[in-house]
């Protein structure tokens, strides 16, 4: 499997996803990165600089486990919904053939749900482990180290 330069490479966790493009001609892989999110961004952008300084006194109720847990899920899956987006539009504005998605398990499978039907047909590769860590240089290396062995869908 060539990973060539009309393929989108996007490598995802929870709370982190990275949006990456072959820019090495042949059989080469030099990944560049278009677009970086983290689920703190959502948090940044949401900033409101007329709130008041000090928050509202009150008392609240405090969240069981249970509740929290489902909160946090909640928005990591909004922030995953987000990546899909950014993913489709990425994939328009650069008009790539091919898509190799890079994520751990439960971020693969949301992003698999959230996709556009598109971007679904062009999946090409998945691989379901975390690098979202990962040098982009070690990211080269896996890419052209597992190429014959990277799973194939469809």
């Amino acid at each position: 499997m060539h990973i060539g330069m009309d393929w989108l490479v996007i490598v995802a966790n929870r709370r982190e996803a990275a949006f990456l493009q072959n820019q090495a001609a042949g059989s080469a892989i030099k990944l560049n990165s278009l677009h970086v999110m983290t689920i703190d961004d959502e948090a940044s952008q949401q900033l409101d600089i007329n709130a008041p300084v000090a928050p509202p006194v009150g008392i609240e109720a405090r969240k069981t486990y249970y509740e929290q847990t489902n909160l946090e899920q909640a928005k990591e899956n909004r922030f995953l919904e987000k990546a899909a987006v950014n993913a489709q539009e990425l994939f328009k504005i650069h008009s790539f053939k091919n898509v190799a998605l890079i994520a751990e398990p439960k971020a693969l499978g949301i992003l698999r749900q959230e996709m556009g039907g598109v971007i679904q047909a062009a999946t090409n590769v998945e691989i379901a482990s975390d690098h979202t860590m990962t040098s982009v240089e070690d990211l080269e290396l896996l890419l052209a180290t597992y190429r014959s062995e990277l799973r194939l869908v469809g």
